[in-house]
Order: structure tokens, then sequence, then C-alpha cells
């Protein structure tokens, strides 16, 4: 059975087969998304003014139904827009750059001072091997921070990715 409704953008009469209704196409006319619906059938002849105001809710639904579509059109480009922006960053981090910029003065500090305070006028070698652990491991610490940040960001990258992938799919 053929049916016809109008498009929720420019109003043309679309010709469909019964069986798709609600299923979303595009416009022949101006080629944008719309939903195939089958207006009611009265099943009585109803009186003028009735009729007037079941057009009028039709119309409401059909408004509401293009505008929950324009919706979903601006919610498909941001996630569009998310996924370059995650591509384009291609997982660095100027934190975790810092921070491994930091452990290497750490390293290097701890080099110099515990050298310089060790072979100082006083000569206390233990208080430089502590200088110098200190500061090794400062290092080390921030570099394991570094890489923490590197990697929460990677997997909060693939979780982001993944919901996209999600809400596509439940779109359609």
């Amino acid at each position: 059975m053929i049916a016809k409704c109008p498009c929720e953008h420019c109003g043309v009469n679309i010709e469909f087969e019964a069986e798709n209704a609600g299923e979303t196409v595009s416009c022949p006319s101006c080629e944008q998304q719309t939903n195939l619906i089958i207006p009611p059938q009265p099943q009585q002849p109803a009186p003028r003014q009735a009729s007037n105001n079941a057009q009028t809710e039709l119309a409401k639904l059909n408004t509401q139904i293009a505008e929950l579509n324009r919706q979903r059109t601006q919610i498909a480009e941001l996630n569009r827009q998310r996924i370059e922006r995650i591509a384009e960053c291609d997982g660095k981090s100027t934190i975790a750059d810092a921070l491994k910029v930091f452990a290497g003065l750490d390293f290097l500090g701890a080099f110099i001072g515990g050298l310089s305070v060790g072979q100082g006028y006083n000569g206390n070698s233990e208080l430089g091997w502590a200088i110098f652990a200190g500061g090794v491991l400062g290092g080390l610490i921030l570099f394991g921070f570094a890489s923490l940040i590197e990697h929460a960001k990677e997997s909060a990258e693939r979780l982001k990715r993944i919901e996209i992938i999600l809400q596509q799919t439940v779109s359609k």
C-alpha cells in the first residue's frame, strides 16, 4: 500500500510503501532527513473544527520531530568534531612532558647537589648520598606521574571513542 506524508522541513508530499513507516529518509526536494509517518485516518467523519485541531496537533508533532532530528544532527556533528580533536591530539600531553622535564632536572640537581655536598669543604659523603638518592627518587616519582597521566589520557580517549560509537549506534 502506498502512503504519503509531508516533509518535516519543506512540506513536500513524499510517497512511500506503508511498511516503511517510521523510517528516516532524505527528502527528494530539500534533501534533509525526515521521518516517514502515516497520518491517522479518521474512522468517521468528524466536525470540521476537530479536523483542524488534529491537523494543528499533527503539525506541532511534526515540528517537534523536526527539532529532535535537528538536535540529533548537531550532536552527531559535535561527536565528529570531538573525534577529530582527539585524533589531532595524538596522545601528547603537555603536563606529562613538563613532568618529564622536571624529573630530568631533578636527576641533574641530585647529581650536582649530592656531589657538591659530598665533596664540599666538610666532606660529608653520607649527606651527599642522601641528597643524591632523594633527588633520584623524586625524579623517578615525577616520571611515574608523567607516565600515569599519559596512560590515563589514552584510556580517557579510548572511552570517549567507545562512547561516541555507542551513541551513533543507538541513534541509528
